[in-house]
């Protein structure tokens, strides 16, 4: 069935430059797509952002970790001072349980992002890896292979 839209098809040759149709640069995401099928080395940097959408809290923000404990009771001398009460009042409201006075642990879901991550780095012909920064397990709940993952921080629950 013939097209009734006339707007151009993207090329999906390797070719690295603009769409010969247009005449135009490519978009970066069609661009990065063709260097993924290439197999050209990618590598995606993540943090919290990715998460967020998860329901986990980022670390700045109003609502942030930083915002809600950290400024008073992350540091060392809030430890040393009550240890007690660091780990009531930020480690396990800011890391463990759903919401602050709460007895359920945070359970999370990987987000649309973790799996299409994921989905890519899958593939056998991609050279793609992930160095994240979260220490949530979310990238391998997806299914991304762990030989292509690098955890700035390693993990929660190690």
């Amino acid at each position: 069935v013939p097209s009734t839209s006339s707007a151009p098809v993207p090329s999906t040759s390797s070719a690295p430059s603009g769409d010969s149709s247009t005449g135009s640069a490519p978009s970066s995401l069609l661009q990065l797509a063709r260097i993924i099928r290439r197999g050209d080395p990618v590598v995606f940097v993540t943090g919290s952002g990715l998460s967020a959408p998860s329901g986990i809290p980022t670390f700045r923000g109003a609502e942030g970790v930083w915002a809600k404990w950290v400024l008073e009771w992350g540091t060392r001398a809030a430890f040393l001072a009550d240890p007690r009460g660091w780990y009531d009042n930020f480690w396990i409201p800011a890391h463990v349980v759903a919401e602050p006075g709460s007895t359920s642990e945070r359970t999370y879901e990987p987000s649309a992002g973790h799996f299409a991550v994921a989905e890519v780095a899958a593939c056998r012909q991609t050279n793609v890896h992930v160095i994240t920064q979260n220490i949530d397990g979310l990238h391998q709940r997806a299914g991304l292979p762990s030989e292509r993952l690098g955890e700035g921080h390693r993990r929660a629950g190690l």
